[in-house]
C-alpha cells in the first residue's frame, strides 16, 4: 500500500512539474511576441512617423473606451442591486417589520412608497431634523418620521414629526410605526393643524392610500 502511494505521489509530483514548465514556456512566448511587437513598431514609426500619431489616437480612444465601458458597468451594477435590495424589502409582511433596524424600516417605507409612484429623498447625510424620509406625490411633500418600536410611540414622535416637516418644507408631517401609539400622541396629532398623519400597524398595509389621499 505505501508503495502505490508512493507512485502515486511520483506520478503527480510530474505532473505539477510539466505544468509548471509549459506555463514557463507559454511565458516566455508571451514575452518574446510583445517585444517583437514593440521593435516592429519602432521600425514603422521610423519609416511612417504617421505611425506613432496614429498609435496615440488608437491608445486614447481604447483607454477612453474602458474607462466609459468601467463606468457603465458600475453604475449598471449598483442599479441592479438597488433594484434587488427593493425587491426584496416589499416582500416583508409585519412580522419581518417587527424584526428590522430603524434604518432599514425608513428603507422599507422608501422602497413602498416609491414603488407605489411616490419620489423619496434621502435626507441621512444632510441631518433629518425630526424627519427621516421625505416622499412626494402629485405635488404634494410628505415629512415622514419612521419609528420602529417594541412599544407604543408617544407624542413625543408627534412633535418631531411636526416640526422636520415644516423645516423641510412639507406640507403633510406623518409618523409611521409598525406598532401604536399613546392617547397622548393621537391627541396631539388631532389638534395639529394640518393634521400629522399617524399610521400604525393596522393602518400600516393602507399607507400609500392614505398617503395619497392628503394629496
Amino acid at each position: 500500500m505505501s508503495a502505490r502511494r508512493g507512485c502515486l505521489a511520483d506520478m503527480a509530483r510530474r505532473r505539477r512539474r510539466k505544468k509548471g514548465s509549459l506555463k514557463g514556456a507559454l511565458t516566455l512566448l508571451l514575452i518574446f511576441a510583445v517585444l517583437g511587437a514593440v521593435i516592429e513598431g519602432f521600425r514603422l514609426a521610423r519609416e511612417n512617423p504617421e505611425v506613432i500619431v496614429l498609435g496615440v489616437l488608437a491608445g486614447g480612444g481604447a483607454i477612453f473606451g474602458w474607462r466609459r465601458w468601467k463606468t457603465a458597468t458600475a453604475a449598471q451594477a449598483q442599479a441592479t442591486a438597488v433594484e434587488a435590495e427593493r425587491d426584496a424589502l416589499l416582500g416583508y409582511d409585519l412580522s419581518d417589520l417587527d424584526i428590522l433596524t430603524g434604518p432599514a424600516f425608513e428603507a422599507w417605507i422608501a422602497a413602498v412608497l416609491q414603488d407605489a409612484g411616490f419620489t423619496t429623498e434621502d435626507i441621512q447625510t444632510s441631518g433629518d431634523f425630526g424627519v427621516d424620509v421625505i416622499a412626494e406625490y402629485q405635488g404634494t411633500k410628505f415629512g415622514i418620521q419612521a419609528k420602529r418600536y417594541k412599544s407604543n410611540v408617544g407624542n413625543s414622535a408627534v412633535q418631531e414629526a411636526n416640526a422636520g416637516a415644516q423645516f423641510h418644507g412639507c406640507s403633510v408631517a406623518a409618523v409611521v410605526t409598525q406598532s401604536s401609539f399613546t392617547r397622548a400622541a393621537k391627541a396631539q396629532a388631532a389638534g395639529m393643524r394640518p393634521p400629522c398623519l399617524l399610521i400604525g400597524r393596522d393602518e400600516l398595509p393602507n399607507m400609500v392610500h392614505i398617503l395619497k389621499g392628503q394629496a
